[in-house]
């Protein structure tokens, strides 16, 4: 039977597992014959097997102030506001260069004042009055409103009409929709005027109006407050013309 052997390979110790305070490095031992062949620990001198791991210490661990990115500005519009931030005091083990502590260090901000930005320009936008009368009595037609680009000065409280090239194209409001105030179920119909009666001193014409439905037969739906009128007075002018006067003067 083969005698125990002696020989080891041992490789470096490995780096520390903390960058700052205390902790531990491992290194790799292995038992290997004298021809260089790794063999079971079993086959060498365990009481005389080097250490595997050993006690490392990397120096005082410092603090620094870690801080998160600003948060919005609290002004909901327009003008001066407040934004905030997180800062936090933080054991650093993840870095090898030494921070600065945060003992005797003056804490980073965790306010500042903000701005809204254009709060000194004035931003234009859409304005839309109400909708019109709808163009046709019945049936479909179409109705309009006023559609104005209006600048507006949030810091002077004030607005003034300016072109339309300066409000956003793509949002503009309709000027225009289609509309229907009734069905055309029935509508009114009137012939032209008569000749007048009489040629002076006051007359009167006369026409014929009927309410007509879709099919144009006689119809009593039509809107009696909207009946075209079906008489007017005419030559209301005098008949009495008088002569002509010679401009002579008889005397007695």
């Amino acid at each position: 039977m083969e005698g125990i052997l002696t020989a080891s390979i041992i490789l470096l110790f490995l780096q520390c597992s903390v960058p700052c305070g205390r902790g531990q490095r491992t290194r790799e031992v292995n038992c290997v014959s004298s021809t260089g062949e790794v063999r079971p620990e079993s086959e060498c001198n365990l009481r005389i097997r080097p250490r595997l791991s050993e006690n490392c210490d990397m120096g005082h661990c410092s603090n620094s102030w870690f801080y998160s990115d600003w948060g919005k500005c609290s002004s909901a519009e327009c003008g001066s506001g407040i934004q905030k931030r997180h800062v936090l005091c933080i054991l650093s083990q993840e870095h090898d260069l030494p921070l600065g502590s945060c003992d005797g260090k003056e804490k980073p901000s965790e306010t500042q004042s903000c701005k809204m930005e254009g709060c000194n320009k004035n931003s234009a936008y859409w304005f839309s009055g109400p909708w019109g009368p709808c163009s046709a009595e019945c049936g479909e037609g179409t109705q309009e409103r006023e559609v104005t680009c209006i600048a507006v000065n949030k810091q002077e409280h004030s607005h003034h009409i300016v072109s339309h090239h300066r409000c956003e194209q793509g949002t503009r409001p309709a000027h225009e929709q289609k509309c229907e105030v009734q069905p055309c179920t029935a509508m009114w119909y009137h012939t032209d005027w008569s000749q007048c009666s009489k040629t002076c001193d006051g007359g009167y014409q006369v026409r014929v109006v009927q309410c007509l439905d879709e099919k144009q037969q006689i119809s009593t739906s039509c809107n009696q407050a909207r009946r075209p009128s079906d008489r007017e007075p005419c030559n209301v002018q005098s008949c009495y013309v008088a002569p002509p006067s010679n401009g002579n003067n008889e005397s007695c």
